[in-house]
């Protein structure tokens, strides 16, 4: 054989070997790193969301709880029946507080008896009457958004019985909301 046969057969080698590696071993080995490269992104993505979903998760039971919480606060501002000589032992020392004088708490009797206990939460009508200053009588009815319990004026009625007096005789329509 001459050289240059040799150096052909060896060219032949070479390039058949060069592209069977390629074919054989470089192309499946190249895919199979492509593929594990988006397999990893893949995971990565899916990694990064469950950590950004376990983060929203946490803020969501945190709001949750503070939800929970504030529910609770509201639903303990609502009284029941039994609480009632509670509230008119407020409204008397509040009236104190204020230099007025509480003459009547009642509560309208029908509405006492006659609730349904379809609902829940429902309003009881009070019909106070007191006798004091206008503006005490203003602040005291200020007052009330502190009480721990909810008690809205409805409607006020305000008569001077004595013209030579600044004393005035005030009747206070009033619901209190109650639990049943």
């Amino acid at each position: 054989m001459t050289a240059q046969k040799v150096f052909l057969v060896l060219f032949l080698i070479l390039v058949v070997g060069g592209v069977g590696w390629y074919v054989f071993l470089y192309q499946p080995i190249s895919l199979q790193a492509e593929n594990l490269k988006l397999e990893y992104q893949n995971l990565s993505e899916k990694l990064e969301k469950a950590q950004n979903a376990r983060l929203n998760l946490k803020k969501i039971a945190e709001q949750l709880e503070l939800s929970r919480q504030q529910l609770r606060e509201v639903q303990n501002r609502f009284i029941t029946q039994e609480d009632l000589s509670r509230v008119a032992d407020d409204l008397k020392r509040l009236a104190q507080k204020h230099g007025i004088e509480l003459k009547d708490f009642t509560p309208l009797l029908k509405a006492y008896f006659n609730r349904s206990k379809e609902g829940k939460i429902s309003p009881l009508p009070i019909v106070l009457l007191v006798e004091g200053r206008y503006l005490a009588v203003g602040r005291y009815l200020e007052d009330w958004e502190n009480f721990d319990y909810y008690l809205v004026p409805k409607q006020i009625s305000i008569e001077k019985m004595n013209p030579e007096s600044n004393q005035l005789t005030v009747t206070i329509f009033c619901d209190l909301y109650i639990r049943n």
